[in-house]
C-alpha cells in the first residue's frame, strides 16, 4: 500500500462527501466542482488501492475501508485547523511567550496589574519578567534577550532604543515616625544636609532620578548628603527608613502602604522636581514579535 501520495485536500473531499452523503453536495460545501471532488476521492482510493464509498439508494456511504479511514482523516483535518488557529493567534498576539526586563519599581508596583489586564483576554500567553536595575534591563534589551523593557530612566543607548512614557510617579521624602522632620508639613532639599540618608545602588533608575532632581534643586548629592547606607532595592531602603536607619527620597507608590499604616511619614520637598516618568523601551530596527507589539500597543492605550 502506498500512502505518500495522500494529502489534506483529498482527505477534506473524502470527509465532506461522507458528511453530505453526496458528491454534489460536498462539492457545494467545499466551493469546488463535482469533478474535482470526484478526482480527489479517486486519487485517495488509488493511494490505498481500495474503494472508500458504497452506494445505498441515493446516498453515498463509507465502505468498510472508508469507515476505518474516517476518524483518522478527521483527526488530521482537525490538526490542520488547530495549527492554523495557533498560527493566527500567534500573529495576532493572542498566544506565545512575552519576555520583559524591568527595573524594580515598575516590576513591583506597575507590571503585575498591567499584565493581569493584558493576559485576561489572552489566557494562552506566557509572560516572563526579568528584574534588575535600569542599566541591567536596558542591557538585556540591547542584547536581544528580552522583547521589551520597562524602566524609570531614559536609555543610555538612545540611538538603538526607543523610549516611550507609559506612567508617572512622585518622589517624596520618607522619614521615620519619630524623626525630627516628621512633625513638619514640608521641608526644603537643603534640610537634608547632615542627616543620615539612605539610597539605592549605582545603576538604579530611582537613584539616577533622585540625584538629577537634587542637582536641579541646588544640592550636590556627593558633597551635601550624608550617606548612611546604600541598599539594593527600593523595598530595602523603605524598610531601612522604617527601622530608623535614616531618611530617603522614595517613589510614592513604594511607600503608600507604610504611610497609611503609620510606620513612616512622607513630606514634600519645596522646589524639588518630584515627578518621575516610567518608560517602555523597545529596540530600534528590530521587528517586535506580535505579542510584544500587542503589549506595547496595550500600554499606549492604557496611558491615554
Amino acid at each position: 500500500m502506498r500512502t505518500p501520495g495522500m494529502n489534506l485536500r483529498q482527505l477534506e473531499a473524502f470527509v465532506a462527501v461522507i458528511d453530505a452523503s453526496s458528491f454534489s453536495r460536498a462539492a457545494v460545501r467545499l466551493g469546488l466542482g463535482q469533478s474535482t471532488v470526484s478526482a480527489h476521492v479517486a486519487s485517495l482510493e488509488k493511494v490505498f488501492g481500495m474503494p472508500l464509498f458504497e452506494r445505498s439508494g441515493r446516498k453515498v456511504i463509507p465502505s468498510r475501508v472508508g469507515a476505518v479511514l474516517l476518524p483518522h482523516a478527521r483527526e488530521m483535518l482537525g490538526g490542520r485547523r488547530r495549527a492554523e488557529a495557533a498560527m493566527q493567534a500567534l500573529h495576532e498576539g493572542a498566544s506565545g511567550e512575552l519576555l520583559i526586563a524591568a527595573s524594580t519599581l515598575p516590576a513591583t508596583y506597575l507590571l503585575p496589574a498591567w499584565l493581569a489586564i493584558f493576559r485576561a483576554s489572552r489566557p494562552g500567553v506566557r509572560i516572563t519578567v526579568r528584574v534588575g536595575d535600569s542599566r541591567e534591563a536596558e542591557a538585556l534589551l540591547t542584547e536581544g534577550a528580552v522583547d521589551l523593557a520597562v524602566t524609570g530612566t531614559t536609555p543610555q543607548a538612545s540611538r538603538r532604543i526607543l523610549a516611550r512614557p507609559v506612567a508617572e510617579d512622585r518622589l517624596v521624602l520618607a522619614v521615620p515616625p519619630r524623626h525630627p522632620l516628621s512633625s513638619r508639613r514640608h521641608c526644603r532639599p537643603e534640610d537634608l544636609k547632615g542627616i543620615p540618608f539612605l539610597q539605592r545602588e549605582p545603576g538604579s533608575g530611582t537613584r539616577t532620578a533622585i540625584e538629577s532632581a537634587l542637582r536641579r534643586s541646588g544640592l550636590d548629592p556627593a558633597r551635601d548628603l550624608s550617606i548612611a547606607c546604600e541598599l539594593g532595592s527600593t523595598e530595602a531602603v523603605r524598610e531601612g527608613v522604617k527601622a530608623g536607619l535614616g531618611v530617603a527620597i522614595l517613589p510614592l507608590r513604594a511607600v503608600a502602604e507604610a504611610r497609611r499604616d503609620g510606620t513612616l511619614r512622607t513630606l514634600p520637598l519645596d522646589g524639588f522636581p518630584d515627578r518621575r516618568t516610567i518608560y517602555l523601551l523597545q529596540p530600534v530596527g528590530r521587528n517586535l514579535p506580535p505579542l510584544a507589539r500587542a503589549f506595547a500597543e496595550f500600554l499606549g492605550k492604557l496611558r491615554k
